[in-house]
């Protein structure tokens, strides 16, 4: 098998939370700035919280990205202190937090989840076709 030669690293479904009924989501992205001696140490904290789905280091005025994804109350629909309680109690306090500045995604249009290892087995595959066929 191809997974035996170490080409396949993993492999991950990408769920459309909007059909999802039972399961709706509100996504935020929040844009941190980190002092950044911090950042890494940082990041592994926010990694450790399971609303947390992306952390990206940035350039710019934030040095950090974080992708939010919180579950809608059945009852309620989706509960905004719960996202403000999140960035304000367990982001802020943070050592080395510096700002943020948050908005609430309304709608996704394309969100393709691909790694650095997708790309190198497209190289691959696509080369793999290239010999096969030539």
């Amino acid at each position: 098998m191809k997974n035996d030669l170490g080409i396949i690293k993993n492999i991950q479904p990408i769920i459309d939370t909007d059909k999802l009924a039972s399961s709706k989501l509100l996504t935020s992205l929040v844009f941190l700035r980190i002092n950044a001696a911090k950042s890494i140490k940082v990041a592994n904290k926010l990694s450790e919280i399971p609303e947390v789905k992306s952390i990206y280091l940035t350039t710019g005025e934030h040095n950090m990205l974080v992708k939010l994804m919180i579950a809608e109350e059945e009852e309620n629909g989706y509960n905004l202190h719960q996202l403000e309680e999140l960035v304000r109690n367990r982001i802020a306090t943070l050592d080395g937090f510096v700002s943020a500045n948050y908005q609430i995604v309304t709608k996704i249009i394309k969100d393709e989840q691909i790694s650095s290892s997708s790309l190198k087995l497209r190289i691959v595959i696509t080369n793999i076709l290239v010999m096969c066929f030539n």
